[in-house]
């Protein structure tokens, strides 16, 4: 999905890419396993802006495929982190 942001001196386009959001101590635990040995690619941080809590986003690289189409996830830091 692309965002255009139009300016007087020019046009901006920004990707947009959709994150499944872990919620709890067994979806993390399904991703876990989804992911095994792969390295994830740490995307971003943030904040929830409703609880103040950080947040991780990864994304898991698959062969082939270019980043638009890794599945791509966001967890609190409490459930996930990156070693």
């Amino acid at each position: 999905m692309t965002k255009i942001i139009e300016r007087p001196e020019s046009i901006t386009h920004a990707l947009e890419f959709l994150f499944h959001y872990i919620k709890d101590e067994k979806e993390a635990e399904n991703v876990r396993k989804l992911i095994g040995d792969k390295k994830v690619v740490q995307v971003m941080r943030g904040i929830d802006p409703q609880t103040f809590q950080p947040i991780l986003y990864f994304a898991i690289p698959e062969e082939g495929k270019i980043f638009f189409e890794w599945m791509k996830f966001a967890a609190p830091m409490t459930l996930w982190t990156l070693e």
